[in-house]
């Protein structure tokens, strides 16, 4: 993330503290909405900063936090989140290119540490092709869970999408456990140089823009 927003959440964070238990469960509820709503995490953490500053106002006055958020708290986050900008088209295919970036990078995380163990060569048997398609069809399905909206949510910031692909990387384990044998076909080799190397991309383009995009 950026160092704006890095910093903003951590102003949250400090400003958090001094809240009761009632209002820090109730901004709990109020991030995980927020953080669900189509709009950029910069804005996201600016609302999430007003819903703050209102019960903290509050409290101050004595008043319990549904005097000043109401009784549904996802009214006030909708009309505050209404107040910002939809996130433009070139910040979704930005946003959709990072994930992208990172999925490709997880795709090639084991072909490439297969490559160090084996280098120069990369020896790819059946369990690795087995691994890299199921993990592939993971990964394919993550970005169309989180593209059904626009696009401002990252894999490692859903809760869903990461837990697919945590699961995704255990995949091979768990089969081996079952067809170890069957995994061990070999299919071809390939230069080890190459997958490592595009493995390093996909991970640096991720991480240009991780810290770029808010």
């Amino acid at each position: 993330m950026s160092k704006r927003l890095r910093k903003l959440r951590r102003e949250n964070k400090r400003a958090l503290e001094p809240l009761s238990t009632a209002s820090t469960v109730l901004i709990d509820n109020i991030t995980d909405y927020i953080r669900s709503a189509p709009v950029r995490p910069f804005n996201q953490e600016l609302a999430r900063r007003d819903m703050i500053r209102m019960l903290a106002d509050a409290e101050a006055r004595g008043e319990p936090p549904e005097a000043v958020i109401g009784a549904d708290y996802r009214l006030m986050c909708d009309e505050i989140i209404s107040a910002f900008p939809p996130p433009s088209g070139r910040y979704q295919l930005l946003a959709l290119l990072r994930d992208v970036a990172f999925a490709l990078a997880v795709l090639l995380l084991t072909p490439a540490l297969r490559a160090f163990d084996g280098w120069p060569v990369l020896t790819v048997d059946t369990g690795l092709v087995s691994f890299t398609a199921a993990l592939f069809f993971v990964l394919l399905s993550i970005i169309v869970l989180l593209y059904r909206r626009p696009y401002v949510s990252s894999i490692l910031s859903n809760r869903r999408a990461l837990a697919l692909c945590i699961l995704g990387l255990w995949y091979e384990d768990v089969l081996d456990l079952f067809f170890h044998d069957a995994f061990r076909t070999v299919l071809f080799r390939l230069p080890a140089a190459p997958v490592i190397a595009l493995t390093v991309v996909f991970f640096g383009v991720y991480g240009l823009l991780y810290a770029t995009l808010d």
